[in-house]
């Protein structure tokens, strides 16, 4: 048990970077001097949320591996993690999903 504690703290420790790496290098700096728009607006902040419930999602999905290995063949517990498996998996189609059709949306009311 203490080596799948050893395991799950290491990624744990790295997770972080793994996630939000990107971010980093996706920042835009916009001028202030021009005035934000709605659709500028809205297209951030949903850029955001999709982010962190797409990380949030990734991790559960991690979790849930981990659980199916420390199951230890108990029948219970292995039905837990599949099932937290496919609900992470359900998660991330959604996100993915409302990720084109905030895209479609926004696209379709930004001025040209």
């Amino acid at each position: 048990m203490k080596k799948v504690f050893v395991k799950v703290a290491k990624l744990a420790s790295t997770l972080p970077a793994l996630l939000f790496s990107g971010a980093v290098f996706a920042q835009q700096r916009i001028p202030t001097s021009q005035a934000l728009n709605l659709s500028e607006v809205i297209d951030t902040l949903t850029d955001w949320l999709l982010g962190i419930g797409g990380g949030l999602a990734a991790l559960i999905l991690i979790i849930g591996g981990i659980r199916y290995i420390a199951a230890a063949g108990n029948e219970k517990q292995i039905t837990q993690a599949k099932n937290t498996i496919i609900y992470a998996i359900v998660g991330l189609v959604i996100i993915v999903l409302a990720f084109v059709i905030e895209r479609a949306v926004v696209g379709a009311f930004k001025p040209q």
